[in-house]
């Protein structure tokens, strides 16, 4: 398993999801590079992800109430769970209806 980098390790001002930098308070850009002024808001949700559990793990976006909203496929309170995909329930319902048979 090769392990995704993020650009400049967020700058010491963020933590690293998934190749994403995920910045703290303060910070903002592709890197966290950038401090967040009141002339320069942030509106990348990603700045804002370190209020929600585990940065919503790159699977996500953090909701203004700290709650994430999973991508699609990922489920939890972080959606750090995969859900089953159509494929692997069609080959589960087809092992369960052989060994009925």
């Amino acid at each position: 398993v090769t392990a995704v980098s993020c650009p400049s390790n967020c700058n010491g001002n963020g933590v690293c999801v998934g190749g994403t930098c995920v910045c703290v308070t303060g910070y903002q850009g592709a890197s966290c590079l950038d401090p967040v002024t009141s002339s320069s808001p942030s509106t990348d949700t990603a700045d804002i992800a370190t209020n929600c559990p585990n940065g919503c793990t790159g699977h996500g976006q953090c909701m203004p109430d700290d709650t994430c909203k999973c991508d699609a496929g990922f489920s939890g309170e972080d959606c750090s769970s995969p859900l089953p995909t159509a494929h692997h329930a069609h080959a589960r319902h087809a092992a369960a209806s052989s060994f009925l048979e």
